[in-house]
């Protein structure tokens, strides 16, 4: 987009302001925004109220070359719903903003699978450890975690994000020049550096009780899938997974801490509603690895994830079950024996000639029994991402079938 077509997008906002769907309703018909601007200055009106109309007509193209001069100078990016920038998974929602100022170059988002975060301002020790532990590890492995920069939660992924060496976006519900949450300057800039801080509101705009909730959509709508990790009855955060789940988006929850507590009782039922349950980061990436293959990189376990996975129940989730060895037969039970042994044949006889050396390498290790994605890594010395590419073209193939888990065995 140019200038000249942006300036369009900047009167659209100012003549029906930030989060108004009416501008898409009464602009339906006309295939550009020009189109409408011009049609209204020609003295179309169909549908208008009387504010409407006079709110149209007083906005002028010089106003919105005002606020595109001022973010220049001030080095705030700004896109129209058109640029090629403009984040591609917002054009689908309801209402998408007509434009988004960011601090901080936005365009790596159309090239990244993203996740969206959110949860309680007032967050306990096991949420914000859980927050913290998830978005770290997922950035590692090449996700972008987009939050809404309140306190609790939002912080808590937004720092673990940079903390990973990752992306993450910001989305406010005020200007990106105003500064809130107080005392929340420095962690925007730190932000903005590596990922971006956005708004559909004009830069030094305050915040409101309806700009938050309003916020809320384009959080979820430029998010892969949505993870609450903590939420009450009366949370913000099912605002958010409302809007998830209209906008057709995956839900996963962390499982409560308490059952008991009202400080989940939001999660326990987003997760009663169908909600998938999250008991690490790999839940989330196996989930989108067939998607977004191109675009994730999975790494080994960073040392303190392994050392928290050795004492937490959490973190087990990702290790194997250990199987007790089977009780003996007692006598001479033969009933199930010829079954057993055509089994055995059935599984021996499997023909590996097509194979590639690598699925012959898995084949072979789960003859020996079931196995994770990414035990098969380690005992392989291969890529993890490698694996999950064979899992799935021996899936394909009916010689292998997915457990729960993200476990594998023989068909």
């Amino acid at each position: 987009m140019t200038d000249y077509d942006l300036i369009y997008w900047v009167w659209l906002t100012i003549a029906f302001g930030p989060a108004n769907p009416r501008k898409w309703e009464l602009g339906r018909r006309f295939d550009e925004v020009k189109e409408f601007y011009d049609a209204i200055q020609s003295g179309y009106s169909k549908g208008f109220t009387e504010e409407e109309l006079h709110s149209a007509r007083a906005a002028t193209l010089k106003q919105a070359e005002g606020i595109l001069n001022y973010c220049e100078k001030r080095k705030i990016y700004v896109y129209g719903c058109d640029s090629p920038d403009y984040p591609m998974m917002l054009k689908d929602i309801y209402d998408p903003p007509s434009v988004l100022f960011s601090i901080g170059d936005l365009s790596f988002v159309n090239h990244s699978a993203t996740l969206g975060v959110v949860g309680a301002r007032n967050m306990t020790k096991y949420t914000e450890k859980v927050t913290e532990c998830i978005c770290e590890n997922i950035v590692k492995n090449g996700m972008v975690i987009i939050s809404g920069f309140a306190k609790g939660v939002d912080t808590a992924a937004h720092t673990a994000a940079l903390r990973g060496g990752g992306k993450t976006v910001a989305v406010l519900g005020n200007g990106v020049e105003y500064d809130y949450p107080p005392d929340s300057h420095d962690l925007k800039m730190q932000i903005s550096r590596s990922g971006a801080v956005i708004s559909e509101y004009f830069p030094q705009t305050k915040p409101t009780g309806v700009s938050f909730k309003a916020r809320n959509r384009i959080l979820s709508g430029m998010s892969s899938a949505v993870l609450v990790t903590q939420a009450s009855k009366a949370s913000g955060s099912l605002n958010t997974a409302s809007h998830a789940i209209s906008q057709g988006r995956d839900l996963y929850c962390v499982p409560p801490a308490d059952v008991f507590s009202d400080d989940y009782a939001g999660t326990a039922m987003l997760i009663r509603d169908g909600a998938i349950p999250v008991f690490s980061h790999t839940d989330i990436l196996y989930e989108y690895y067939s998607e977004f293959a191109h675009k994730l990189r999975f790494t080994k376990d960073t040392d303190v994830y392994v050392d928290k996975s050795r004492s937490s129940i959490f973190f087990a989730a990702d290790r194997p079950v250990s199987k007790k060895a089977a009780p003996k037969k007692k006598a001479a039970d033969t009933s199930n024996k010829d079954e057993a042994e055509k089994d055995t044949v059935q599984k021996a006889d499997i023909d590996v000639s097509s194979l590639s050396m690598l699925q012959q390498k898995i084949v072979k290790q789960l003859e020996k029994s079931e196995c994770a994605a990414d035990e098969l890594a380690d005992k392989l010395q291969t890529d993890i991402s490698q694996i999950l590419t064979e899992l799935t073209s021996l899936e394909m193939e009916g010689l292998v079938v997915s457990l729960a888990g993200r476990r594998f065995r023989l068909a």
